[in-house]
């Protein structure tokens, strides 16, 4: 990984290109060294995975003599945010995490270490569409504020990789995949890096044709703008859009969760917010 961020990093500087790169790491081994030679080597963000408060965390995530992992990777989340922007995924799912509380403990643990950030990941169940529904629903309701992926509000088009014509997946023996998801599993012959520049056109046309601007039922939706159509190979594999907004309320109070981020971000930065009509947003 450093190795690769190094070259990387010394070809883009060749050729005068912007360069960004993070890591996905469960935290166990993110000690403070491990953090400041990520970012000597140019990586300068970290996405770290929680699954809760201690009590959930390490009923799952557990070393293979059984202790629990959580407090070691709290505590290396703390030292390494001194020289990375630490992103903690928080999975949750409607069985456990159910109220604001179940993960106040990292929220508290993470207090004053500005360099770290949560946000809310529900789990998602392929094959059990309506328990991902119900994790979906149940983060909406009971973290909202944590369900903002982004400072600001936006309407775009789909930032995932699998639909993004620059974007490569590539598997440790060169194979190319065009979705995260696919790793690991049985997927399409999409080629590999050692014969091709980029992964067959012929085989990532499915995926190229999906289009949430166009197809219903999101094109008529009133929440597209924000979701962005939400999964991509949701649509190939179930037929239909994975709906993260059920109803206007849930939609109100993500709204309103962001408008308070947004305040809240203002405020801090000396820029005056304007003022949220309420009226509307009910329409």
């Amino acid at each position: 990984c450093l190795r690769i961020s190094r070259m990387a990093r010394d070809i883009c500087e060749a050729k005068s290109s912007a360069f960004f790169t993070l890591i996905v790491t469960n935290g166990y081994l993110l000690s403070e060294p491990v953090a400041s030679e990520l970012k000597e080597a140019g990586i300068k963000r970290a996405q770290v995975t929680i699954d809760g408060n201690r009590l959930i965390h390490d009923s799952r995530r557990i070393l293979k003599n059984g202790q629990g992992t959580f407090d070691r990777i709290v505590r290396n989340v703390q030292a390494a945010s001194s020289h990375l922007r630490i992103d903690i995924r928080m999975n949750l799912d409607s069985d456990q995490h159910c109220a604001p509380d179940t993960i106040q403990e990292v929220e508290d643990r993470l207090a004053g270490y500005g360099n770290t950030r949560i946000y809310a990941a529900p789990t998602r169940w392929y094959g059990n569409q309506i328990a991902t529904e119900k994790n979906q629903k149940s983060a909406c309701q009971c973290f909202p504020k944590q369900m903002l992926y982004r400072d600001h509000l936006e309407a775009g088009l789909p930032g995932c990789c699998a639909v993004s014509l620059g974007s490569r997946v590539v598997l440790p023996n060169g194979d190319y995949v065009l979705c995260w998801d696919e790793v690991g599993t049985d997927h399409p012959d999409y080629g590999s890096i050692l014969d091709h520049p980029a992964p067959l056109a012929s085989m990532r046309s499915m995926w190229m044709r999906w289009d949430p601007y166009i197809l219903m039922p999101c094109a008529d939706c009133r929440y597209l703008p924000t979701c962005r159509g939400s999964c991509p190979r949701d649509w190939l594999e179930q037929g239909k859009p994975f709906c993260e907004y059920e109803s206007d309320e849930e939609y109100i109070r993500f709204i309103k969760a962001n408008y308070s981020e947004r305040k809240s971000n203002r405020t801090k930065s000396g820029v005056p917010e304007p003022a949220i009509n309420e009226a509307r947003m009910g329409s």
